[in-house]
């Protein structure tokens, strides 16, 4: 039988060898010590001119970004989300979602209203959520859409706008409610700055329409 010796092939091992990551066997090399290190990094005067690169292309993207833009966009979106979870949510529950709309304070609630009778009990399911910063409920500049001209065109009841959704997915009304942004309310201007949120009372399908090119498009 063979045995290693001090300079066997055993000894001698090779420069690879193997190490299990979930269930694969990957070479891993392994480097002898030299006293030349052969993975230099980058030299401070190379890292001052890839800053110096990088800071010249930020500068040429940042006034292409529109943060006005997609902080409509992102509004828009969190209002008809948190709508259609609402309503999927009572369908599934088999009770009532009620939608109310606080327009000084540019906020709106959901209350899951597990016995029907539009009244919050202590223990139905209550959530209040803020517009965007910079956000709020109004038309701007922008023109009228057919469902009315009104910031929020829902029924009022105790105090606020109020939407409803029902167990079987239909809605209280057909209406619509603006979003905009204040520079918008301030001016009567910037009408590209306007998202407007529609939902049918049949279906209580819910659609979502911008003003970003002049004119309504479904799109938000």
């Amino acid at each position: 039988m063979r045995t290693a010796g001090p300079h066997s092939e055993c000894d001698r091992a090779p420069d690879r060898t193997l190490r299990n990551v979930r269930g694969y066997a990957w070479p891993v090399r392994i480097s002898r010590q030299s006293g030349r290190n052969d993975e230099q990094g980058f030299t401070l005067l190379e890292l001052i001119v890839i800053m110096g690169i990088l800071g010249i292309v930020v500068g040429f993207a940042v006034p292409l970004i529109n943060a006005d833009r997609f902080r409509m966009d992102a509004a828009a979106l969190d209002v008809s989300t948190a709508l259609h979870a609402a309503q999927r949510k009572g369908v599934l529950q088999g009770n009532n979602a009620n939608i109310a709309f606080d327009t000084a304070g540019n906020r709106f609630s959901v209350h899951m209203d597990a016995n029907n009778d539009g009244i919050l009990q202590g223990s139905e399911e209550f959530v209040s959520l803020g517009l965007e910063e910079g956000v709020v409920f109004g038309r701007g500049g922008a023109p009228t859409r057919p469902k009315g001209a009104s910031a929020i065109s829902f029924a009022v009841a105790s105090g606020m706008p109020t939407l409803r959704f029902f167990r079987n997915g239909s809605a209280s009304e057909e209406g619509i409610l603006y979003l905009t942004s204040e520079r918008s309310i301030r001016s009567g201007d910037f009408p590209q700055d306007t998202r407007a949120i529609e939902v049918e009372r049949s279906t209580g399908r819910i659609r979502c329409f911008s003003n970003k090119s002049g004119s309504w498009t479904e799109r938000c």
